[in-house]
């Protein structure tokens, strides 16, 4: 056994080298599948891992249930009486302030703007916006304080920020004491023209700092691409920052979005009750139309449901590509062996059976595959790559960039298999062959 694979190598490099035409567009044709294979593979991949990514933190014991323009007052009296514990009512502004514009160079001005986010009380859970979608983000402090009841009771002008924005409104700097101003605002996501007076002119003095969250953490990468890239004259940062809940209704309503939130002390409460809350967003609160559920099991739902259809449409191009090429280099196959009749005749002649023959052509078939896989992947890996950069500098879209020992295997299977099944019609035909008909074939 160990002679016929020697003797199966040694014929596989020799006609390999005599055929190199031939040799080249069978590696070709592989290459092709499995680099757009591989590569697809790569870019679905580095998407869902940074759309996992996007979800790490998000409290799995927290829901929350939020309506844009508001809740009515029947609203809260049915959310109060959904389940036994009682969630947390708030209220967001999502008009986009501006409370901090400075000159980053001669050039480059960066507008800090900001969502509202009512807060009645410390929890373990809290609310961040993020292109007008609300998620739950755990509410960790790292310096300062929570906003109190006692604000909420007094109306204080106190607000809390995150960690990113802190960083960038006070670089090197103590934020704690500081103070921001809401002094405009635009109702407009993508104008930094259009600003009015804002309503309330105070200025709210920084007591608390928490910690930052994919969301602040992208919206700052965004900036830093920006500023590198040079790509714009004015930029925008923006956060969320949260106040006492009796001031954002009283003060702050211009783009209203109610919510309610749910915190669970074990998993098996939270599951119980789930089935409960989401039905009841599902249905109608008032006459205006209904709220919008949401938690850490509807976001990876709908992330998974994303990534499977981008897996389908890449299968179905990939087993069209590969059947294409398959079917080509089957082809390239048949015109070897019929130029080979006379090589198979002699071997037969010599005592190689129908088997030998088949796993002649079989082996020179996988050898051929392996050596375009493993090409193409290096190449995958390389262009897979430069696109995650060039999608992040120009679109702005994160991908975080992964290639593991199943980007590395199932491409390689892929190629092996391909090359298997499209040898065998050719090998078979080659093993049927007799001396006789060699001879007068020559």
């Amino acid at each position: 056994m160990l002679y016929k694979i020697k003797l199966f190598s040694r014929t596989i490099i020799l006609n390999g080298f005599q055929n190199k035409l031939r040799t080249v567009l069978s590696i070709t044709g592989i290459f092709i599948g499995i680099l757009l294979f591989s590569y697809t593979n790569i870019l679905v991949d580095s998407f869902y891992n940074a759309k996992m990514y996007e979800i790490e933190d998000m409290p799995d014991q927290s829901m929350i249930i939020y309506k844009r323009g508001g809740f009515q007052q029947k609203d809260y009296e049915s959310l109060n009486a959904l389940i036994e514990n009682s969630p947390s009512l708030g209220s967001c502004d999502l008009s986009h302030y501006l409370i901090h514009s400075k000159k980053l160079e001669a050039n480059i001005t960066l507008d800090t703007k900001a969502d509202i986010v009512g807060v009645n009380g410390s929890s373990q859970s809290i609310v961040t916006v993020d292109d007008r979608i609300l998620h739950i983000v755990p509410n960790k402090i790292m310096d300062g304080r929570h906003i109190s009841s006692l604000d909420n009771l007094l109306e204080n002008k106190v607000i809390v920020i995150d960690k990113v924005a802190a960083q960038i409104l006070f670089p090197n700097e103590n934020p704690i004491g500081k103070v921001i101003n809401f002094s405009h605002y635009t109702t407009n996501v993508e104008s930094t023209d259009t600003e009015v007076d804002a309503i309330d002119n105070a200025d709210y003095q920084i007591v608390g700092v928490i910690g930052s969250n994919y969301y602040s953490e992208q919206s700052k990468s965004k900036i830093i691409n920006k500023i590198n890239s040079q790509k714009q004259e004015r930029l925008e940062f923006k956060t969320t920052v949260y106040i006492p809940q009796t001031i954002v209704e009283k003060e702050f309503a211009r783009e209203s979005v109610g919510f309610a939130l749910w915190e669970f002390d074990t998993k098996r409460d939270f599951i119980d009750n789930r089935a409960t809350i989401k039905a009841s967003a599902d249905s109608s609160f008032s006459d205006d139309g209904g709220a919008i559920f949401n938690d850490i099991i509807v976001e990876e739902y709908n992330i998974i449901q994303q990534i499977q259809d981008y897996r389908s449409l890449v299968l179905v191009v990939t087993l069209f590509v590969c059947l294409f090429s398959g079917l080509n280099n089957m082809n390239i196959y048949f015109f070897s062996i019929k130029e080979r009749i006379g090589e198979i005749a002699i071997r037969k002649s010599l005592g190689a059976s129908r088997t030998d023959i088949i796993f002649q052509f079989v082996c020179e078939g996988i050898g051929v595959g392996f050596i375009a896989s493993v090409i193409a992947i290096i190449a995958s890996v390389i262009l897979g790559f430069i696109t995650i950069q060039v999608v992040w500098y120009f679109f702005e879209i994160n991908l975080i960039f992964v290639f593991n020992a199943k980007s590395m295997l199932l491409p390689l299977l892929v190629g092996l298999l391909q090359s298997v099944i499209f040898t065998l019609l050719p090998s078979f035909y080659g093993s049927k062959i007799l001396v006789t008909e060699a001879l007068r074939f020559e």
